[in-house]
């Protein structure tokens, strides 16, 4: 026996003495496990007559059951009968057993499982050292179900280890059949999941982990209580590994908080996480679509202070067999989104939007930071103090901080204790650590109950949902009756609050109300738990009777207009800023005439309503005449004000006239140009109508596109038939610096400083990057000591261009401005590369403009024939520049642009970081990827991926990998145009002779029959064009374009319809015939086709589509 337990270990471990890993680990074989019956039979024979040769009984006996339970349970509690009835002995007395268990645990250096109250557990020791049962895996439904729930809840817990696992394995029990709701299950699940979630880290998001663990680190399988001999095993436990890799990335959307400390101060943030990649149902689910797969929307964030594109949303095709589609998030700003200071009480909405529809999010925590106290918990992964909630709570952890308002006193509950560790001045708040339980009571008497080491954390998050009253323009909602509070779990469940609703008037003290008679104006509302008098949620809303109704008759410039408000229940009304109205007040309706205003934007109508001194609310309607005004954020601009492009989102045209006849029209102009387009308005409903300009970003950034000139503007302008009604401007930057060289120094322009607002120097920052080096750590600038608008710049700085950057917060508001500093000293620039000494480096550093770009120009041939090129890097870094500064302000991205050959091999290596901002230059720039020669992106893929095969000469599966490549970049190109799938078959049918293109596609088609069936598409899509729009609509008109008619075919000049409407049916054949024969188009033809393809994407990337593939499918197939 003991030479039997010598050669195991030796066979498993290569040593002779047990090294303490679980019993499962040594991966007993059948052979040895029949081997092991016999022994035990006969090692429990000799026991019984007292023999020497019975001395190992224990080891053996321990390994045999564990063994033995793994193979032989098949359901409900475990037993010692499954153990010795497969030996066919009477089962012993349970002393005796418990005595094996213990020797033969020590021998193998095991600990022995003991309940909380310290009793030791024999049988669930030796269940427990050999892993899971195969016949729990075999039940898979059940058994997945709850390993996938386990998994979720332990990443959303984010508490790590055996104990939790466990812990959290035994809350979800009731996803189990009964005969498994037992510990040993649980505990095995507890130590799976805990082990799985730590190899999950160590695999990329692979198709099967387990293969890639085999390679990384071959011993992993001695830490999970599971055989993966048994293929149902294997599935699950790729299954589980792939499904923590996705819960780590976290896929929820949410905001979070952060205390954080610095020196000897603190400061809290709240920072928006939005995973890296959103599912495409998720989305839809949100938009309100069934079927439309937006190629790409912005996320919004709205602001009292404006509305700011934060993040782009593109669609990509995850999977290629079962068409699973996600949209890939992409920040604009460096640093993400984040609000800090006193910013986390404001109200901070996020919105996604496609242009058309403009959706809110309902994001866990997105509610402001409220009056009551917050509470703060350690991480377990960053050891950051992370927000919990706020107002009474219980946590898990045994330490909590927690903020109060100044004046509230802490008192120690059940032998809590507290310490106070500082003051943060600027929210006038306390910041104290407690441990055990503390109650924080508040000057007017409210209290709130913080308890540690609790049995759940308090992590909801509450928002209302309620009746609102529309057609104001107040910031905060107006709700019509007391609303609901909805709660939302940190898994994304949510429901309606359970517990006591109250109220009380904004500036009354003392007794809370539960009925909701008499509640209006503006109120606090809160939320109790019912069962520990506890306040868990506070908030001030504005309340009006649910009768409450407005009317209005829009006036003229000669006839005044009045607003009508009904169901007022008695309340007075005043004008709130002395306008010059006249009120006519009754019991439950008053009436407000509007006098006509000349020659001005009218301001918005503010008026008073109250029922008493502490029961008032403010009104806030558009006045009620006949125009049009433009508001930003809320707040009415002056005429022809400017508004900067990065602000576009937060942009609003509001029409009223008397009825809903009018047709109103935007006429859109770049500025000193005759480039622009006219945009018929939607019809209005009941007199009035807001349009929010965010629908024509892409063409006014278009236009702003087709110049240079970093402070041209597009002026709109608002029309009804020939009378002019507003105006207004969009720039790409509405401020700029001023620099003063002599003085070192650089000050805010002196139109710029009044754009900027109230409070502008607790916003603005100044720094500096070096263009050599683009992502280096910018330099913060430090403020003049004299002068409150003037930073001053360093002396030591490298020589060299750099750009000087100023931020209002987050956002790169101001105009770079360019400083140079410049050394004669310095005669030349070290850099050779590619047989030239010319380098990237080396043409930013020259500081004449002529031979700056004629080395740029020089160094673009040198890139485009260069797929290795060690500048392409440097290249990249440019491109990450254009997420918040326009490409046209660098002269390196206007160069490689003006270079097709470069570009196109610039997109083929773009990753997944760098290929949106890159594809998108082409709405930023005078060019198009679908202009580019067909020839010249074969020959930049020939290129490109011929040097990918040189690269992978030696790897075995260098051709797989190489395809793989290919296939991304496929992938990416026609999730954003489909009408690139021919091209990339052409590219395909070229470098992948042994993967044929599919059959249904395109090229394929047209070679068949000389492409007589695409043909017969076309006028069936032309029909459909026509449908789509109304006869009296304006089509775009080209010029530019008009020139390459008698190019195309005869049947696709359309020369039977008026000249009005042929522009819009030519322009993909115009196109296609471009790509196609390597014409370059100017810049103003690329304007012109921008403007045609967003007046009707559908025909022109249809047909575009089928004119490329016949034009292919003409080509011969050979190598180019």
């Amino acid at each position: 026996m003991n030479d039997w337990l010598t050669n195991f270990l030796f066979s498993h471990t290569r040593k002779t003495q047990p090294d303490g890993r679980a019993l499962y680990a040594y991966r007993c074989s059948e052979k040895k496990y029949f081997e092991l019956i016999d022994l035990v039979k006969q090692a429990i024979k000799l026991n019984a007559r007292n023999t020497d040769c019975s001395l190992k009984l224990p080891a053996l006996f321990c390994l045999y059951a564990s063994e033995t339970f793994r193979l032989q349970h098949i359901e409900g509690i475990w037993t010692w009968d499954t153990i010795f009835n497969h030996l066919d002995i009477p089962t012993p007395p349970h002393t005796k057993i418990s005595l094996w268990v213990e020797e033969g645990m020590r021998w193998w250096h095991r600990p022995l499982i003991r309940r909380q109250s310290g009793d030791r557990q024999f049988l669930v020791t030796v269940a427990c050292e050999g892993g899971l049962p195969l016949n729990l895996l075999k039940n898979q439904t059940s058994i997945n179900q709850f390993f996938r729930v386990v998994l979720e809840k332990y990443h959303l817990r984010r508490l790590y280890g055996d104990e939790y696992a466990e812990q959290i394995a035994s809350e979800q029990a009731i996803l189990l059949p009964i005969s498994l709701r037992q510990d040993v299950v649980f505990r095995l699940t507890g130590r799976l999941i805990a082990e799985i979630v730590e190899l999950q880290k160590q695999v990329n998001d692979v198709a099967n982990p387990v293969e890639t663990l085999n390679t990384s680190n071959p011993a992993w399988r001695k830490r999970l209580p599971l055989r993966l001999e048994d293929e149902t095993a294997e599935v699950l436990l790729n299954g589980l590994v792939q499904q923590s890799i996705k819960l780590s990335q976290d896929t929820r959307i949410r905001w979070r908080g952060w205390l954080r400390t610095s020196a000897d101060s603190w400061q809290v943030e709240k920072t928006l996480h939005v995973p890296e990649y959103l599912s495409a149902t998720q989305i839809l689910s949100w938009m309100g679509q069934q079927q439309v797969l937006p190629p790409r929307l912005r996320m919004m964030l709205h602001t009292p202070s404006g509305n700011d594109a934060v993040a782009l949303l593109t669609l990509n095709q995850q999977e290629e067999h079962n068409q699973t589609f996600a949209y890939r998030r992409e920040w604009l700003h460096r640093s993400g989104v984040k609000c800090s200071g006193s910013s986390v009480s404001s109200p901070h909405q996020i919105y996604i939007t496609s242009g058309e529809i403009n959706q809110h999010l309902p994001i866990h925590n997105g509610e402001p930071w409220g009056e009551l106290p917050w509470v703060f918990v350690e991480t377990n992964k960053t050891k950051e103090w992370e927000w919990l909630t706020e107002g009474s709570a219980s946590t898990r952890s045994e330490v909590a901080l927690v903020l109060v308002r100044d004046g509230f006193t802490p008192t120690i509950v059940n032998q809590g204790e507290y310490e106070m560790l500082g003051v943060i001045s600027t929210l006038e708040r306390i910041l104290y650590r407690i441990n055990g339980e503390i109650t924080f009571s508040s000057p007017v008497g409210d209290s709130y109950r913080i308890r540690c080491r609790a049995d759940r954390d308090s992590d909801e998050s509450f928002d209302l949902v309620g009746e609102m009253v529309s057609d104001v323009l107040n910031e905060r909602p107006i709700f019509r009756g007391l609303p609901s509070i909805m709660i939302s779990t940190t898994s994304g469940q949510r429901h309606r609050a359970i517990g006591k609703v109250q109220w009380r008037p904004l500036h009354e003290q003392g007794v809370w109300r539960d009925n909701e008679a008499g509640c209006r104006g503006r109120v606090w509302l809160r939320l109790m738990e019912a069962d520990l008098n506890a306040e868990r949620f506070r908030c001030q809303i504005d309340i009006v009777p649910k009768s409450f109704r407005i009317e209005r008759t829009v006036g003229t410039s000669t006839r005044p207009g009045e607003y009508r408000l009904k169901g007022m229940s008695n309340a007075s009304l005043s004008s709130c800023r002395d306008q010059a109205v006249e009120i006519q007040a009754g019991w439950d309706e008053s009436k407000i005439g509007c006098p006509p205003l000349q020659n001005t934007a009218p301001e918005a109508l503010r008026l008073l309503m109250y029922w008493s001194s502490i029961e008032q609310l403010e009104l806030v309607l558009p006045y009620p005449q006949r125009g049009a005004i433009f508001q930003l954020a809320g707040k009415t601009l002056e005429h022809s004000s400017v508004v900067p492009l990065g602000r576009i989102g937060g942009l609003h045209l509001f029409l009223q006239d008397q009825s809903d006849n009018s047709r109103f029209v935007l006429d859109v102009q770049l500025q000193d140009s005759t480039l622009g387009f006219r945009q018929s308005l939607p019809t209005l409903k009941d007199g009035r109508l807001g349009f929010a300009l965010e629908v024509e970003r892409d063409r006014i950034t278009s236009l702003l596109a087709s110049t240079d000139k970093q402070d041209a503007s597009v002026e709109i302008k608002v029309f009804c038939g020939q009378e002019y009604l507003a105006a207004v401007s969009v720039a790409r930057f509405d401020v700029a610096m001023q620099p003063y060289y002599t003085k070192n120094c650089v000050s805010i322009g002196e139109k710029s400083l009044p754009r900027l607002g109230d409070a502008w120097d607790t916003r603005i920052q100044t720094e500096m990057i070096p263009l050599w080096n683009p992502m280096v750590e910018p330099i913060t600038l430090m403020k003049s000591e004299k002068l409150q608008d003037t930073w001053e710049i360093p002396s030591n700085l490298e020589n060299g261009p750099w750009w000087v950057i100023g931020r209002d917060g987050a956002w790169a508001r101001f105009r770079p401005l360019l400083w140079s500093v410049r050394n004669d000293s310095i005669n030349s620039i070290e850099g050779s590369y590619v047989d030239t000494n010319l380098s990237l480096k080396s043409a930013i550093l020259e500081p004449e403009e002529g031979q700056r770009k004629s080395q740029l120009t020089e160094l673009m041939v040198v890139l485009g024939k260069s797929p290795e090129h060690p500048d392409w890097p440097l290249i990249f870094d440019y491109i990450r520049l254009t997420h918040e500064f326009p490409p046209s302000a660098l002269d390196i991205l206007k160069a490689l642009v003006a270079h097709p050959p470069a570009l196109a091999l610039a997109l083929l290596k773009a990753d997944d970081n760098t290929f949106d901002q890159l594809w998108l230059l082409s709405e930023q720039m005078p060019f198009s990827w679908s202009l580019i020669a067909v020839t010249v992106w074969g020959d930049a893929a020939q290129l490109y991926y011929g040097s990918l095969r040189e690269a992978l000469a030696s790897v075995e599966s260098a051709e797989n990998i190489v395809w793989s490549t290919f296939k991304a970049f496929r992938e990416r190109t026609t999730n954003r145009r489909e009408s690139w799938k021919p091209l990339c078959d052409w590219i395909q049918e070229q470098l992948f002779l042994n993967k044929p293109t599919e059959g249904g596609s395109l090229l394929r088609l047209a070679r068949m029959a000389n492409g007589s069936y695409l043909k017969t598409l076309i006028p069936q899509s032309e029909q459909e064009l026509q449908g789509r729009h109304a006869a009296d609509e304006k089509w775009p008109e080209s010029y530019e374009l008009k020139r390459y008619f008698k190019s195309i075919e005869n049947q696709y000049r359309y020369e039977k319809y008026a000249n009005q409407f042929r522009p819009v049916r030519c322009a993909p054949f115009v196109a296609a015939h471009l790509s196609l024969q390597g014409i370059q188009p100017s810049p103003l033809l690329v304007y012109e086709l921008r403007l045609i393809r967003a007046f009707d994407s559908k025909w022109f990337f249809e047909i575009y589509g089928i004119a490329l593939a016949l034009g292919l499918a003409a080509m011969p197939k050979e190598k180019n």
